[in-house]
């Protein structure tokens, strides 16, 4: 994206994707005014049975400088911003009546890009990969609640988005753990296809 836009991909992102959507709180660096809202990240650790503090606001990575700006990690974001980018998703590319992406291209994106010879290694796979996400293909194999199509990424301490383009349906989850002992992911699925009564 550097090469071809000619710019960082700070500002690209901004540029292109932030400011367009509204989303006033997704940075590689948490400024110094908004630092007092930044969330301390947290670690279960199995032996004592407890969690502990890893990552402080005050002495986070996220609020030193920033010199390399990581195409595959490294953003920290709201809830409301990350909903913001989910639901242009949703929408096939358009948010509040500006198109960002193709529909066509958000197609590409949700669509199974896994080789054919790593698919047939393990035909019962619940899972495949598209383009940024990865992609639920076999429901039953999941063994719980979905539908074929929805999509997700989550971060390390336990941030994730999916959507289900079948059900108009964006949920994004910021949970600031490490190692959890609970499996919060399954059971937040779970619990909100759960919710669906019509």
């Amino acid at each position: 994206m550097e090469v071809l836009s000619g710019m960082p991909l700070d500002q690209f992102l901004k540029q292109r994707i932030f400011d367009p959507l509204g989303m006033e709180d997704t940075f590689f660096e948490v400024p110094d005014d908004k630092e007092y809202r930044f969330a301390a990240n947290y670690s279960y650790n199995k032996r004592k049975k407890q969690m502990e503090l890893i990552d402080a606001p005050h002495t986070s990575k996220f609020v030193k400088k920033v010199t390399f700006f990581s195409g595959g990690g490294g953003l920290v974001s709201t809830t409301e911003d990350y909903w913001r980018f989910c639901q242009m998703m949703v929408n096939d590319g358009l948010f509040n009546g500006q198109r960002l992406l193709g529909r066509k291209t958000v197609e590409l994106m949700r669509s199974d890009h896994m080789p054919t010879a790593l698919a047939e290694h393990d035909p019962h796979s619940a899972w495949a990969f598209g383009l940024d996400f990865r992609i639920l293909k076999n429901a039953p194999s999941f063994q719980a609640p979905g539908s074929k199509g929805v999509y997700f990424w989550g971060g390390a301490a336990g941030t994730l988005f999916w959507i289900d383009p079948e059900e108009d349906l964006v949920v994004v989850t910021m949970i600031q753990l490490r190692q959890s002992p609970y499996n919060l992911r399954r059971e937040m699925h779970s619990l909100v296809y759960q919710a669906i009564v019509d």
